[in-house]
């Protein structure tokens, strides 16, 4: 995904491509990462509330179909 293809409210997943994806609502774009709130909670050994704002850089990010 590209910067100027986000929008605020999106809902995206985010995570490495072999890593875990999280599903998550753009909050705030910068100009070159957005931060997303998670809708799901993230990790296996260390827990990450719903609704945690994490900056992601947008390559990271792909739209919810």
């Amino acid at each position: 995904m590209q910067i100027n293809e986000g929008q605020i409210g999106m809902k995206v997943y985010f995570g490495r491509r072999n890593g875990e994806q999280t599903l998550g609502e753009i909050v705030k774009i910068n100009t070159k990462k957005f931060k997303v709130a998670t809708l799901e909670s993230r990790g296996v050994k260390k827990t990450h509330r719903v609704g945690g704002v994490w900056t992601v850089p947008p390559s990271l990010c792909r739209r919810v179909e």
